[in-house]
């Protein structure tokens, strides 16, 4: 099953429009911020790029979760729907293949939430700061940081969209997560709390000392193969169930 085929099912679902419009709303949140309150942040001195993060990205980075768990169920209720699941599994077609594509789509509209975002802390650095002269490769490498550590929340959240046919238990589990990672928030300190994958998107390299963006990165690679040789595993256990 090619990734062009993937695509196609969710032609009628509203899927692609929906994650545009999410990449809006999250691109506005620093711009609006800034339009009302400006002279907040232009009086603090600093990088200009780690005070428009610090004021936006929490409520950037909770909307593009809420659109990935919502993404990620409906990516399995069109598999799930008239039970065509049921019927694939019988085939000699690998699942496992269809699981790391439906990955491959939702992971693509996050990176285009970032890019979005992205986009959007650019413009407001050029127009109301003086940006650094640093400014686009420090823009880069935190666009890098926030897709890689994006990565174990995608896989995680398709993990529970694939594990239950009812989309409504998916949702309400993955609200739920979303819901965890903003109250961990307080406990930004710990580590632990850090490596939590609902959590992963909340973080920014920038301000981070070297030795903690590596322990990330290396954390986030991790839990990607765990979540993927999981999926894997639940895919064979089921298929041999049924």
């Amino acid at each position: 099953m090619s990734l062009a085929l993937e695509i196609k099912k969710l032609k009628r679902t509203g899927f692609f429009p929906a994650f545009l419009g999410g990449a809006v709303l999250c691109a506005a949140v620093p711009i609006v911020n800034m339009a009302v309150r400006s002279e907040n942040y232009t009086a603090l001195s600093g990088d200009p790029l780690q005070i428009l993060l610090d004021a936006n990205w929490s409520l950037m980075a909770t909307f593009a979760m809420v659109f990935s768990v919502a993404g990620a169920c409906i990516l399995y209720h069109t598999e799930y729907e008239h039970g065509a699941m049921q019927k694939m599994q019988t085939m000699p077609g690998n699942m496992f293949a269809m699981f790391l594509k439906k990955c491959t789509v939702l992971f693509g509209v996050n990176l285009l939430i970032l890019l979005f975002e992205t986009a959007s802390i650019a413009f407001c650095t050029v127009h109301w700061f003086d940006a650094p002269p640093d400014f686009a490769t420090s823009l880069l490498a935190n666009f890098g940081y926030c897709a890689l550590l994006a990565a174990p929340g995608v896989l995680l959240m398709m993990l529970v969209a694939a594990g239950f046919k009812n989309m409504w238990v998916s949702l309400g589990i993955g609200v739920v997560l979303v819901f965890t990672a903003t109250m961990f928030a307080q406990f930004s300190g710990s580590f632990i709390v850090a490596i939590f994958p609902f959590s992963m998107p909340y973080s920014y390299c920038t301000g981070m000392e070297t030795k903690e963006i590596i322990k990330l990165c290396a954390a986030a690679v991790a839990e990607t193969l765990l979540f993927t040789a999981a999926g894997y595993a639940m895919i064979k256990i089921r298929r041999a169930a049924e």
